[in-house]
């Protein structure tokens, strides 16, 4: 019966998200909306306690989980991009010892998504700066040290150099561009410049 309803389980995420990957690791995206609560693909938005009891589940169900979190246009504007960010986060993170083992965060600016614009090599490292400060106070050191958190939003081969460069900025969480053999191979051999 246990299987049964991990296969069920399972079963609802992979339909409900259309994010799980499969490979030597299952890995879930969690992706931070437009409202300033958080999709899950096209037709679903869940509160923070909706996402945070979701990482738990799939945590214990021994997933990677990438918690991508970020701001839209007007609220970075409106000089509310921290804020809006430390909300995500606070309000996602599972509590406990080992719950960040599995866990990375990917900034992905809102405004940024699918849109050609990317952020600057500066805007990203302040943003990662903030969060790994985030993921410090709640989890301590060694936490913030290790956790990899990855910048998403109009990765391309023009600005994976720089944007890779920046000391907090750990990887890049690509989108379009993976769909491009010769710009994902330019971006997967970046160089620090």
């Amino acid at each position: 019966m246990n299987g049964i309803i991990q296969m069920f389980f399972l079963g609802f995420l992979i339909g409900l998200t259309g994010a799980l990957a499969p490979g030597p690791t299952l890995i879930a995206t969690i992706n931070a909306s437009l409202k300033g609560g958080w999709s899950m693909g096209p037709r679903v938005t869940l509160g923070h306690i909706a996402v945070e009891i979701l990482m738990v589940i799939l945590i214990i169900a021994g997933l990677s989980v990438i918690l991508c979190v970020g701001e839209t246009e007007k609220e970075r504007d409106s000089g509310e991009a921290e804020a809006v960010v430390c909300r995500q986060l606070a309000g996602s993170l599972p509590q406990g010892e080992g719950a960040a083992e599995q866990l990375s965060v990917a900034y992905e600016p809102v405004w940024a998504i699918g849109t050609g614009k990317t952020a600057t090599d500066a805007q990203a490292d302040e943003a990662h700066a903030f969060i790994r400060a985030l993921l410090r106070e709640q989890f301590g050191p060694q936490v913030a040290d290790d956790t990899r958190i990855l910048y998403g939003g109009s990765v391309k081969p023009g600005n994976i150099d720089g944007l890779m460069a920046q000391p907090d900025v750990d990887g890049a969480l690509v989108g379009g561009a993976s769909l491009k053999a010769d710009e994902f191979v330019r971006i997967v051999r970046y160089r620090h410049s």
